[in-house]
C-alpha cells in the first residue's frame, strides 16, 4: 500500500508555483544551473520520445505519466521539499537529483531492468543514493515519492544518519498532509506491526532500536524495525519535538551515534521513561 501525501494543488496553479519556486530556489540552491541542464540533456537522450521533463533545481524530473498524475507528483515534490527545508534541513545538495515518474508497472520495471540489470524489488519506487536518483511507479500514489525524497534531501544535511532514524523519519511521511507549510505524518498501514508486537517478545523497544547497526536494522524481513522507528518519530511529532530532535541529533551525532542521549535531552527524561510514555501513546492509536 502506498498512500499519497496530501498536497492539493490545481494543475495550472501547480505549474505557476513550480516556476516561481524554481526561480527563487535557484538563488539559494548549491547545485549549478549548468549541472542541471546537462542532467536534463542526458535524461532526454536516455528516455527519448513519450516523456515530459521539468527542471526544478536541484531536481530534474521526467515522466510518461498522464497529466493528472504528473501534476500531482510535481505538486508533491514542490510542497514537500519546501516543508522539509522549512522545518528540518539546512544544507542543500550541490548536485542534481534525478526523478523518474513512470505511469505503470511495465515502464517502471523496464527502466529498472535497463538501469540496474535486475527487476525492481518493490512495486512502488526506490532511491539509488550512489546515482542520486529516485525511480517511481507513480501510478501507486505519491507516498513512496515523499519517503524517498526525504532520504535524498537528508543525505547532504545529515550524511551519517543511522538507519533507524533515517528510515523512521522517511517512513513517517509516507502518509501525510501539509498543514501551515509543515508536513504532518498520519497513522498508516505500518501501525498493525507495532500494535501486534507490543507486550510480546517481538517488541524491540526504544533503547535497542537506537542501538541497531545498519545491517541489523535492515535484516528485519517483517518490517517491524521500520514500523517502530516510524511511530517513534510520530510520537516526537505529536509532542512538537521532531524538528528539535532532528537538528540536535544531526549536530550531536559525532558524540551521540545512536541518538539515545539526544532523546533524553530533548524529551527531558531518562530513555526508559520516554519509552514508557511512547508505549502508552501507541496504545491510544487506531488503524484503520
Amino acid at each position: 500500500m502506498n498512500p499519497a501525501c496530501l498536497v492539493r494543488r490545481s494543475a495550472p496553479a501547480c505549474a505557476r508555483v513550480l516556476l516561481a519556486a524554481f526561480l527563487v530556489h535557484c538563488a539559494s540552491a548549491a547545485v549549478s544551473a549548468l549541472d542541471v541542464e546537462e542532467t536534463l540533456d542526458a535524461m532526454q537522450r536516455e528516455l527519448g520520445e513519450g516523456y515530459r521533463f521539468q527542471s526544478v533545481a536541484p531536481y530534474v524530473i521526467a515522466s510518461n505519466a498522464p497529466s493528472p498524475l504528473w501534476e500531482q507528483a510535481l505538486g508533491t515534490i514542490e510542497g514537500c521539499s519546501a516543508a522539509f527545508y522549512k522545518d528540518f534541513f539546512a544544507r542543500r545538495p550541490d548536485y542534481p537529483i534525478r526523478i523518474y515518474l513512470f505511469r505503470d508497472p511495465a515502464s517502471y520495471a523496464r527502466f529498472t531492468r535497463e538501469a540496474t540489470g535486475s527487476p525492481p524489488t518493490t512495486p512502488y519506487g526506490y532511491y539509488l543514493p550512489a546515482r542520486e536518483t529516485l525511480v517511481m511507479n507513480i501510478s501507486t500514489g505519491t507516498g513512496t515519492l515523499v519517503h524517498e525524497l526525504a532520504h535524498a534531501l537528508m543525505r547532504p544535511d545529515f550524511p551519517r544518519v543511522p538507519s533507524w532514524f533515517n528510515e523512521g523519519f522517511a517512513s513517517l511521511f509516507e502518509q501525510c498532509q501539509v498543514v501551515g507549510g509543515s508536513l504532518h505524518g498520519l497513522v498508516n498501514w505500518r501501525f498493525p506491526s507495532v500494535r501486534d508486537a507490543l507486550d510480546t517478545p517481538a517488541w524491540l523497544g526504544l533503547s535497542d532500536l537506537a542501538e541497531l547497526s545498519d545491517e541489523a536494522f535492515y535484516a528485519d524481513t517483517k518490517g517491524l524495525h521500520y514500523a517502530e522507528a516510524r511511530y517513534f518519530c510520530m510520537f516526537l511529532q505529536e509532542r512538537k519535538l521532531l524538528a528539535r530532535f532532528y537538528k540536535a541529533f544531526r549536530d550531536a551525532h559525532a558524540k551521540d551515534a545512536t541518538g539515545k542521549e539526544t532523546i533524553e535531552a530533548v524529551c527531558g527524561k531518562p530513555i526508559d521513561a520516554v519509552e514508557a510514555e511512547w508505549v502508552a501513546w501507541l496504545k491510544t492509536l487506531r488503524y484503520p
